[in-house]
């Protein structure tokens, strides 16, 4: 196992479109599938868009703001997993919507969602997962 640098987590995070926002509602944890784009900021690791319509996500965002976001990537050979944690918000500011919009941020599914979150991130860290170099065998049995 490797752990990745923050830029490498961050470049990991870019070159995705799908990932897991992870929230407290109502004391409890949820994770939620979404597709999102990454923005570069001018400091930290960046800032996650995602679409939403009203709901659970658009909730959170509004009322506990403090989130983490998964992205990763299994293959025969190798997985790489990276955690940003982040503040979420809901973009108000036309000027960065349009923004947004030029990043192409849209949903899969056919359900509207005219809202934006952005969650300014705080960290992002990463690992990387060789799945033959990491393999070990396991202690030999006493005699």
């Amino acid at each position: 196992m490797t752990e990745l640098t923050t830029d490498e987590s961050v470049g990991f995070l870019r070159a995705q479109g799908f990932g897991r926002l992870a929230m407290i509602l109502a004391d409890e944890p949820h994770i939620v599938p979404v597709n999102y784009v990454h923005r570069a900021a001018a400091s930290g690791p960046g800032i996650v868009y995602i679409r939403s319509a009203p709901g659970d996500k658009l909730f959170a965002a509004a009322t506990n703001r403090s989130v983490a976001f998964q992205v990763d990537r299994v293959t025969d050979a190798d997985a790489v997993s990276v955690i940003v944690r982040g503040s979420a918000r809901i973009v108000e500011d036309r000027a960065e919507i349009a923004l947004v919009d030029a990043l192409s941020l849209d949903p899969w599914v056919t359900t509207y969602k005219a809202e934006i979150i952005a969650i300014d991130l705080v960290e992002a860290t990463g690992r990387l997962f060789d799945f033959a170099a990491d393999r070990q065998d396991p202690p030999a049995e006493p005699a």
